[in-house]
Order: C-alpha cells, then structure tokens, then sequence
C-alpha cells in the first residue's frame, strides 16, 4: 500500500518525478512510476496501486485535461474523498472537479520553498495519517559548530532589531493594507475565487482575496480606490456580473434556482458599454454587465481581462469608492438552472 498515488500525463513525467521526491524526502511512499511489470496488464496495475493508495494527488496540466485516464482517477479518488487536486500550469480544471480548491503549484520549480507547499504537505499527512518533516536542508542545519550558531544567534538579535525599527515606521502601510480587519476576522486567503477562478487586479498587482466565514460563500476583496481589472479564465460562455451597495443582491442567487427567476440575470437587462471590459461598473440590482468572449480583453491563452475605471449608479459617476456587492455568473451548464460552481459573490473592499 503506497500513502499517495500521483495521477498525471506522461508528457508531465517530470514534474511528477519532482512531486514524488517531495513526498518521498517527508518518507512517504509513493506510487508514480507507470512501468508495468511482465506479465500484467496496464488497467490491473493501475486499478490495484489506485485502490490501494491512502491519497491520490492529480496534477492537473494542459495535457492532463484530457487525459481519460487522468480524470477516471482522479473521479475514482473523489468518491473515495482522497483527492487532491494541484495545477501544474494554466490549465483549466475540468469542470467536475472545480468544486474542490486546487492548489496553484504552476510556478513551483521543484526545489525551494513555495507559499503553498507547506498546506499542501499538511493535507497529504492528514490523509495519510502522517506529519510533515523538516526539509532535508533544515535538518542538516543542527549539525552547525557552535561558534557557528554563536555568530547565527547574533545576527539574528541584529536583524531582530532592525526589523522592529522597520516595523515602527510602516504600521501606518499595513494598517492600510489590512483594512478588511475592521469587520472582522479575514478569513482564508485565497489565490483566486473558489468556483470561478477569478483574480482582481489594480496597476500590475493581484489584490489580496479572502474567504469570508458563515453560511454563504463569499469572497471578500481588499483593493486601492483606483481602477481595477477582474481577470478570468477564458470561459466560452458569456461572464455576467451585477453590483450593488449592500448585500441584498446576494439573497438573489443560490443553486437550483432558475435562471429566469434572477431579475438581474434576464434577457434585456445586460450593459457592455466598451469593447474590452466597461469603463464604469454601473451599481444596479435589476441589470447586470455582459461580457462575451469578443468583449473580454485576452491576455493569455488562458486568461480574460475585464476593465472598470469608475463606479456609478443611477446614471451619476461616484466621486467616493464605496465598499461593492459583486455577484459573477458563468452559464457554464448552458442551462435554465444556477449550479453552485457557476457563480461567485463577492465584498470589493476600497480602501482609504
């Protein structure tokens, strides 16, 4: 029985060779290489090592995609609830598994550390029953001499120092930055919106997303009082997105209610004032934006931008930025039913 079984395309053998190491420096047993022994066929052995695996680690990629295989284990691995899904690239996730958070490892060159390798280790061991070790570099540090550490324990108390005379002079900049604070705990940061896999952007720099607690999914965005962007995936169907001053609009949407029964959401309501993005994001809770593909700006194969220079609502533009209730729908199904993973809603920040 190996703990995890790493599912990927043979074109990405690679990078999962990385990730086998990576588990196998925290002494896990991996199952990840695909030669088949004489005498057994392919199906049998990937059955047997699949059923018998504790985690099974799918690294979604534009060749994983679609790879029937690829997605049979990782649909094998859902329903036995020890999936754990990580991007590889820019890939879209296949629309079945976009319900569970997928971990952005696309940057990750398989050595050195990464924002999120440390949560991600951690919830292998909590399947595996297992704890996540030190590095192998951090454990061959107690072998220093201790003149060594004597002169490490000294420049650490120096740089001890020199950061709290830093951190004197820029609590003004974090109180900025952590202005989501005043209503409360901030919740879970994300990387991008957990259905949609949205971004929201301001002068070349992605803006701090949390994860809001309660009974509702919300995202909660922390952004300048500026012109921002919201990036997407390059969805073939239309990104439709309604604002408003206060939560209501939310109470509007959830799964299973149909489309038709969404005022904001009906044929004749939708405004696209620009080619690529809006100029102004319009606070309306009976119409919406409607951006096609043609009307999204592409910047990447697989990244949408959508623009918004100035707020207004009743026709007059804002001269403050309030804080925005943004709900985003994708008819992803393309049909009359609102499915959970289609839509986002979402608390836009503006902060002083």
């Amino acid at each position: 029985m190996s703990d995890v079984f790493i599912s990927y395309a043979r074109e990405d053998r690679a990078r999962a060779k990385a990730f086998a190491e990576l588990f196998q420096q925290q002494g896990w047993s991996v199952w990840w290489d695909r030669n088949i022994p004489p005498g057994r066929s392919f199906d049998e052995v990937i059955e047997e090592a699949l059923g018998a695996a504790k985690c099974v680690v799918v690294l979604w990629s534009k060749n994983s995609v679609s790879s029937d295989w690829v997605k049979g284990e990782a649909a094998e691995a859902l329903q036995r609830k020890i999936l754990l899904p990580v991007r590889i690239d820019s890939a879209n996730v296949p629309l079945e598994f976009r319900r569970l958070q997928t971990v952005d490892l696309s940057d990750w060159k398989g050595t050195g550390g990464h924002p999120e390798l440390g949560g991600f280790l951690e919830a292998i061991a909590a399947n595996t029953k297992a704890v996540v070790q030190r590095p192998i570099a951090q454990r061959r540090e107690r072998k220093l001499t201790k003149p060594m550490l004597a002169v490490l324990v000294i420049v650490a108390l120096l740089a001890a120092g020199f950061a709290l005379y830093k951190l004197a002079g820029s609590g003004a900049r974090m109180a900025k930055r952590d202005n989501h604070s005043a209503e409360g705990p901030a919740g879970e940061e994300l990387m991008r919106t957990p259905e949609l896999g949205l971004e929201f952007w301001q002068r070349d720099e992605k803006n701090l997303m949390f994860a809001m607690q309660g009974e509702k999914r919300i995202t909660r965005v922390s952004l300048k009082r500026a012109p921002f962007e919201i990036r997407c995936p390059h969805f073939e169907a239309a990104v439709q997105i309604c604002s408003w001053s206060d939560a209501s609009i939310f109470d509007a949407i959830f799964a299973a209610k149909k489309l038709q029964d969404i005022p904001y959401f009906t044929p004749g309501t939708g405004m696209a004032d620009t080619v690529f993005g809006s100029a102004t994001l319009e606070l309306t809770n009976i119409g919406h934006h409607h951006f096609v593909p043609e009307r999204r700006r592409v910047i990447s194969s697989q990244q949408d931008s959508i623009f918004f220079s100035s707020l207004t609502r009743d026709g007059n533009k804002l001269t403050d930025w309030p804080t925005v209730y943004l709900v985003v729908f994708v008819n992803l199904n393309q049909t009359d039913e609102i499915d959970s993973h289609e839509y986002e809603c979402l608390i836009l920040d503006f902060g002083k």
